[in-house]
This record gives C-alpha cells, structure tokens and sequence, in this order.
C-alpha cells in the first residue's frame, strides 16, 4: 500500500492509497540545463493528473517546481493545486477541472513547457466509444 497526500486548492490536502485511487490520464515534463539531468544543477518539473476512485470520486491535482534556480535570472518556486470532485462527475466536468487546476498554475511563473499539459492529461483520458 502506498500512500500519496495530494495537495488541494482552498481545502486541506488528502492522503490516498494508490492502489485505490489509480491514475486515470496524467502529463509531465522535466527539463533542465545541459546535456544530462544528472549533471544540471536546474531543474524544471511539472505534473498535472487525474485519480479516480472505483465509487467515481476523482481528484484532479498538479505540480510545478523549479529546482537550484536561485540566480538573478531565475528563481526556485512550487506550486501545488488540486481539486476533488464527487462521485458522478461526468468527463467534461473533469476536463474543466484540469483546465482549472492547470490555469491555477499557469497563472504564476513557471516553465513555458507548463504550457501543453492540461492538453497532453484530456489526450490521456480513457477513449470514449462511439457507435
């Protein structure tokens, strides 16, 4: 059993068992200076995702850190935000949710590679079939 705590916007953060709350669709990068990530000392990372409880509740939640940017040019920061939404969210109230949590994030300065990824999580979603 592993245990993640999620940062949530405006609310206490939640802990969950991953194995109970399973990814549904998530987007990430890591950027850094240089040729090799082991050797850089900046590093860029974001994550937006979306977990989903088998009784349908769904936390959409995201990260973004810059890491040994402590120069006059650039800067350290962290950001988290996060969303639970109840059970019998239907998939277009999650994606409007990933575009908060990502507009959240966006709003303050970070990576431009932030940019892509609440479309990189919908492209992530379950396929919908149609008949």
């Amino acid at each position: 059993m592993a245990i993640r705590t999620i940062t949530l916007t405006d609310r206490p953060p939640v802990r969950v068992d991953e194995d109970t709350w399973p990814v549904l669709a998530s987007a990430s990068y890591h950027d850094y200076d240089g040729e090799y990530a082991s050797q850089s000392f900046r590093h860029w990372r974001g994550f937006l995702g979306v977990r989903q409880h088998e009784d349908g509740r769904t936390l959409v939640y995201a990260t973004c850190s810059a890491e040994g940017c402590g120069s006059s040019t650039t800067r350290e920061y962290r950001h988290k935000a996060g969303e639970l939404l109840p059970v019998g969210t239907d998939t277009a109230a999650i994606i409007a949710a990933v575009h908060r949590i990502h507009r959240d994030i966006a709003d303050r300065d970070v990576h431009e590679q932030w940019a892509g990824l609440a479309d990189a999580c919908i492209a992530d979603l379950p396929a919908e079939e149609l008949s």
